[in-house]
């Protein structure tokens, strides 16, 4: 019974599962605002935002907090590496040093 209540309010609101392009649109949103925020609250947020807007359902917090936090470390990783390419060696043994 509760699966039929759930499908009729997806209906009445025009709305739709997740797991149907939910987590492309989480990944998309992360990831652009990862390059301007750290906080995982925020990258969260954005993530609520992107669905919402979509009229997509929200899966559990859990499963927005694992998918941001694993993002934001794949974008801030990569930042990380391409800040660590432009260095000199000497710029980099002083880095080294801090």
């Amino acid at each position: 019974m509760l699966h039929h209540y759930r499908a009729v309010v997806r209906v009445y609101l025009k709305a739709s599962i997740y797991t149907n392009g939910g987590e492309q649109l989480v990944t998309a949103a992360v990831i652009e605002a990862a390059a301007t925020m750290s906080d995982p609250a925020d990258l969260i947020n954005r993530a609520i935002e992107a669905l919402n807007n979509a009229t997509v359902d929200l899966p559990a917090f859990s499963t927005l907090e694992r998918l941001a936090n694993h993002l934001r470390i794949q974008v801030h990783t990569q930042m990380y590496e391409q800040v660590a390419a432009r260095l000199t060696a000497d710029e980099w043994q002083r880095w080294m040093l801090c």
